[in-house]
C-alpha cells in the first residue's frame, strides 16, 4: 500500500452500549478513546436514495476508505472524517494483511415532505 494515497487521517471510534440510572440502554460511540486514528485513502461511491424506517426518501452517500492492515476492526465501529460520520458497511482485506477497505456509508437528512 503506498503511502502516498493515504492522504486523509480518519478515526475509527467503538460502538459502546452502557445503562443510565434507571438501567435503560444507552447506546453511543466512544469519541474520548478511539480504536484508532489512521491515513487512509477514500474512494468515493455514486449516491444514491433509500427509503427509511419512516418511509421518507433518505440519500445516502458511501465510499471506500483504505487503510493499513489492522486487527480488531468490526462492522458496529464507526468512522470520522473532518466532521462526518460514516457506518461501516463492510470490511474486506485487501491481499494478504497489506491493507483493509472499510465500506463505508454517511447518511444525510431525509429529502422531501418529513411531517406527512
Amino acid at each position: 500500500m503506498r503511502a502516498g494515497k493515504l492522504d486523509r487521517q480518519i478515526v475509527i471510534e467503538r460502538y459502546i452500549e452502557t445503562q443510565d440510572a434507571s438501567g435503560q440502554p444507552i447506546r453511543s460511540y466512544e469519541p474520548q478513546e478511539p480504536v484508532a486514528t489512521v491515513w487512509a485513502e477514500y474512494v468515493p461511491a455514486r449516491g444514491g436514495e433509500a427509503l427509511a424506517s419512516n418511509q421518507a426518501q433518505v440519500a445516502s452517500l458511501g465510499g471506500v476508505f483504505r487503510i493499513r492492515w489492522m486487527s480488531g476492526l468490526d462492522e458496529t465501529m464507526q468512522v470520522v472524517h473532518e466532521g462526518a460520520v460514516w457506518g461501516i458497511d463492510a470490511i474486506v482485506e485487501i491481499g494478504r494483511r497489506e491493507g483493509l477497505e472499510l465500506q463505508v456509508t454517511k447518511k444525510t437528512a431525509p429529502v422531501g415532505n418529513e411531517a406527512a
